[in-house]
């Protein structure tokens, strides 16, 4: 998993970073246990090969879930070696 590191280098993607993909900055980070375990249930729930997850982390360490994305998004993500699915062709 990814986490986006501080806001970009525009105003506007401080209110919003996604206004400004170009400048941001990823890097690795430890996904707790349970999330990980929530994850996989709902990839096998709905039977995806493939999901984007927007989580935001509060400082004190609470994640919370506010996005869903069934389908790679060009140009974020590569696309994962093992999918099958038709949304990563």
């Amino acid at each position: 998993m990814l986490r986006v590191v501080g806001p970009a280098g525009s105003d506007a993607s401080r209110i919003d970073f996604r206004t400004d993909y170009d400048n941001l900055t990823y890097k690795p980070c430890e996904v707790p246990k349970h999330i990980a375990a929530g994850v996989h249930m709902l990839t096998y729930a709905c039977r995806l090969h493939y999901v984007a997850l927007d989580f935001l982390v509060e400082p004190q360490g609470r994640w919370h879930l506010v996005g869903v994305n069934p389908e790679r998004t060009v140009g974020i993500h590569p696309r994962p070696a093992h999918a099958h699915h038709p949304s990563t062709r």
